[in-house]
């Protein structure tokens, strides 16, 4: 029971609260034992999410629980049968209360004990199931067969101090429930207003009789702070010896009658309990008050590698002797990733690490043995590892050249390659050449020919940019790409690269490649354009280049299918003009007068 709530702020942080006659009392002696005293936890009554749970039941589930618990009413046992109405058949006028802080208001109708439970219940974020423990703690309304009216006038214990008679202005059951209910709300709204608090010691006594002493108890959590504030006191050894009887006259039975009877129909009301490497990573997290929040399971071991877990209501904790205790989030894309792997079983092994959050993007990852899980909102959640794992480190992760991986690495290419996709770009790895970044213009040609399985294969260096005019380049094994942003992107290779190399690639006289080599042309030969001219090649001539008007006049003689046929060395130059050799002649520039003139040998 609680006293009245008094307006003064400095009243309300040391109010004594002391328990109604009921409180005082043992329990009604025909309820089953399933649960023991002993098991109460004077830190940890029950769980937040349990006390504040307004969704565990529904009206029919009350009145279903209701019918159950007094199958047949019997009020003949009274002197006054009149007076007598079990709660499973009471009605009354509710009265209209506005919306506030701490509850959402309540219309005034005529509704059932049920429905009033559970309106009160949704309209206050209090749990329907502690609400009839409550009723039954303070009045045995529950389970009486022959409940005469007066328990109805102080139901709940609201507004019944022990040393002064029930305030008149709290009476009847809807007032009852209501009023306890706002007022465990605005315990929580309000934990440092009164004695019993979260998260800290508490001295807590067995009895109104500070004579018989106490303990201090480490409250856990605001539901059980909350427990104490409207009940402050803790049952002794006696009271637990006696179950759901008497103890001694230190006794006290309030809070020892409300986890026995929770216990009994509802199932634990802190949930399951936690130990060990678990039960440490559990407290580390903050227990119920984490994203775990209450314990869903026993501690299951015999896992993989002499491992261990626990589930809870937002997760789970695995732990192993080689990893330690580290917790998954359950629905989070990471632990369902994780899990369609086959969890600890599956490639990545346990966790190292928690999910770690804030990354790019409201993205998130966690680490495992054999890898990682990264997540963003636009990416799904992919694993990385080993060397290709190795190269997105280095790059910057999540915040680098290429985001996020959108693909798990592929395996099985040729010679032994592997590769991953990520947001803007690709790492693909073999065990010649190790893991590169490809991406862009220069990584779009290479898929476009076929990638490793191309003629340029793998490949060896990293990007490099600030090229000339804002260019980039990439080499592979069998070759390079270049790019500018005024050529596109294009491969070159074999003989026409080393010569293209030879002159200094970009920043010599040719600039930039402007299109593909062309092959198949007379004599096996080959030859590619450029910026400024082209190059040939063929197996008698080598390579060389031909541009401007040497290169004009050459063309127009039919290339190297025509009579001339391929160069046989580059342009020499003079004051006077240019000359360029060729299998079958040579071309010659006139620098006064802008002419050429071919000769043939």
């Amino acid at each position: 029971m609680i006293r009245v709530l008094k307006t003064s702020f400095a009243v309300l942080a040391t109010m004594a609260v002391v328990a109604a006659a009921l409180t005082l009392a043992p329990a009604e002696a025909d309820e089953a034992q399933a649960a023991s005293a002993w098991d109460f936890d004077a830190g940890y009554i029950i769980s937040d999410a349990n006390f504040y749970d307004s969704n565990s039941m529904t009206a029919g589930d009350v009145q279903s629980f209701l019918n159950a618990r007094v199958p047949n009413c019997e009020p003949w046992r009274d002197s006054n049968p009149r007076d007598v109405t079990c709660l499973k058949d009471y009605s009354t006028q509710t009265t209209a209360k506005p919306a506030d802080t701490y509850c959402s208001g309540y219309p005034s109708q005529r509704q059932t004990a049920a429905q009033i439970i559970d309106g009160v219940a949704r309209s206050c974020g209090i749990s329907q199931k502690v609400l009839l423990v409550t009723l039954q703690k303070e009045n045995a309304l529950v389970n009486h067969t022959w409940p005469s009216s007066w328990r109805y006038q102080t139901a709940m214990g609201y507004g019944c101090p022990d040393n002064a008679a029930c305030d008149t202005q709290y009476y009847g059951l809807f007032n009852q429930i209501y009023r306890a209910a706002w007022q465990f709300k605005y315990y929580a709204a309000h934990p440092n207003s009164y004695a019993y608090r979260a998260g800290q010691n508490n001295y807590v006594q067995w009895n109104p009789n500070a004579a018989c002493g106490g303990s201090t108890v480490y409250i856990r959590n605001q539901a059980t702070a909350s427990l104490y504030i409207y009940t402050p006191y803790q049952p002794n050894n006696a009271a637990k010896n006696a179950g759901y009887g008497s103890g001694d006259d230190c006794s006290s039975y309030g809070n020892r009658n409300f986890f026995l009877w929770y216990s009994d129909w509802f199932g634990s009301p802190a949930g399951y309990a936690t130990s060990g490497a678990i039960g440490a990573k559990y407290t580390a997290l903050g227990r119920e008050r984490s994203y775990l929040g209450p314990a869903a399971s026993a501690e299951g071991s015999g896992l993989r590698g002499g491992g261990a877990y626990q589930v809870f209501v937002g997760g789970q904790i695995h732990w192993s002797p080689a990893t330690g205790a580290h917790a998954t989030k359950r629905g989070s894309a990471i632990q369902s990733f994780w899990a369609g792997l086959s969890w600890e079983n599956g490639p990545l092994g346990y966790p190292t690490s928690d999910e770690i959050v804030g990354l790019r993007d409201n993205g998130a990852s966690q680490v495992f043995q054999n890898g990682q899980v990264h997540w963003s909102p636009q990416t799904p959640a992919r694993m990385t590892r080993g060397a290709i794992q190795d190269r997105w480190a280095s790059s910057g992760w999540e915040s680098g050249q290429v985001g996020y991986p959108v693909s798990n690495e592929t395996t099985g290419l040729k010679d032994g390659g592997a590769t991953q996709q990520f947001q803007y770009g690709r790492i693909t790895w073999s065990p010649q050449t190790g893991p590169w970044i490809t991406r862009g213009a220069i990584g779009d040609l290479w898929g476009e020919i076929g990638r490793e399985e191309s003629t340029l294969r793998y490949p060896t260096s990293p990007e490099y940019t600030n090229l000339s005019n804002g260019g980039s380049a990439q080499v592979y094994q069998g070759g390079q790409v270049h790019w500018s942003p005024t050529t596109g992107a294009h491969l070159t290779r074999g003989a026409i690269l080393t010569a293209w190399a030879g002159t200094g690639y970009e920043r010599g006289l040719l600039g930039y490649p402007v299109a593909e080599e062309q092959t198949g042309l007379s004599a096996g030969g080959a030859l590619q354009r450029f910026q400024n001219g082209l190059y040939t090649w063929s197996p008698q001539s080598g390579a060389h280049s031909v541009h401007g008007g040497i290169g004009d006049a050459w063309a127009a003689a039919g290339g190297a299918q025509g009579k001339l046929g391929y160069p046989v060395s580059e342009e020499t130059s003079s004051p006077s003009g240019a000359r360029q050799q060729f299998q079958n002649g040579s071309i010659a520039w006139n620098a006064t007068n802008n002419t050429t003139s071919i000769a043939l040998s």
